[in-house]
């Protein structure tokens, strides 16, 4: 508990603080918890905070909006190998889908049911499965008719065939 955290923030975080409107704070000085306004320093206190002299451009804001944006939705959830069920509970509740995970050897701790959840949100998933028109799989995609719907012979071979290739 005797450690201390690095208060200092970098330019990007401060150009985005600005951005907002918000004021960066800076400490005085490593002893001393007594915060400053990096706005209105006094000439003497100039080499205490890289803070920019003017406001960014608005070219500058739009870069910083953009990285930023790009920074949060680029981070896929994890799965850790799970499965993604793209239905709603009712469906994925099913005896054909509850069978077929049983047949993948798929526990139920590694199953994930959100309705309309999109495959490219997530990463590290073994399979994701959505209900659609026609049976596919996708590269790690499984595409299938709601379970109501597979009641053919035909159906359930084409299932039958795709799920062969998923493990």
């Amino acid at each position: 508990m005797t450690e201390t955290t690095s208060k200092t923030l970098s330019k990007y975080q401060k150009a985005m603080l600005t951005h907002m409107g918000i004021i960066p704070w800076q400490l005085k000085s490593e002893s001393c918890s007594e915060y400053i306004d990096d706005t209105q320093q006094r000439p003497e206190q100039t080499g205490i905070c890289d803070a920019p002299s003017q406001p960014p451009t608005q070219e500058q804001k739009q870069a910083g909006l953009d990285r930023l944006k790009q920074n949060i939705t680029a981070k896929p959830k994890s799965l850790n190998g799970g499965v993604l069920l793209s239905m709603s509970e009712k469906t994925a509740g099913n005896q054909l889908i509850q069978d077929l995970l049983l047949f993948l050897d798929i526990a139920s701790t590694d199953v994930i049911v959100e309705e309309n959840s999109k495959p490219k949100e997530y990463c590290d998933y073994l399979l994701a499965w959505q209900i659609g028109e026609q049976i596919a799989l996708n590269d790690r995609l499984l595409t299938t008719l709601s379970p109501e719907n597979m009641n053919s012979s035909q159906a359930k071979r084409k299932l039958w065939q795709a799920i062969q290739h998923i493990r």
